[in-house]
């Protein structure tokens, strides 16, 4: 992955452009009831800051030669896993913000933890199939 070169970019780009209408527009579970315009905003943030995230982890996780060994399916799970895992509280903080979830559902700090950990199992997954999935042209060539 070599953000360097303009494609790599734009590609990345347009595929975040791409996912976030299409979560604004199809409104899955999660989004906000506040409209299309905050619909956008919301999806703009759940879709950029991962992809961010993704991105970075892939190119810190490719400075090792372990890694850079493996197959290049297996690198963008690793990635992926490890990428939605650091998203996962920035996702709870969005759900606050957007009003998908309730401040008042934290009484305590083991409350807070169950609702991350919630949030961490909800987003695992998606967002490794995700990154794997727009990834999958490259790898397939």
């Amino acid at each position: 992955m070599n953000l360097q070169d303009l494609n790599s970019r734009n590609y990345f780009l347009a595929v975040g452009g791409f996912l976030t209408v299409l979560f604004a527009v199809l409104g899955p579970e999660g989004s906000t009831d506040l409209g299309l315009p905050a619909r956008l905003l919301q999806w703009t943030a759940q879709v950029a800051i991962p992809l961010v995230l993704l991105i970075s982890i892939h190119l810190l996780l490719s400075r090792s030669h372990a890694f850079d060994r493996l197959n290049p399916w297996l690198k963008l799970t690793i990635s992926g896993a490890s990428g939605a895992l650091l998203f996962a509280p920035a996702a709870l903080i969005l759900d606050f913000l957007f009003g998908i979830d309730d401040w008042d559902e934290i009484s305590s700090l083991s409350a807070l933890l169950s609702l991350l950990l919630d949030e961490a199992l909800g987003v695992v997954f998606p967002v490794t199939l995700v990154w794997v999935g727009i990834n999958a042209p490259r790898v397939i060539g």
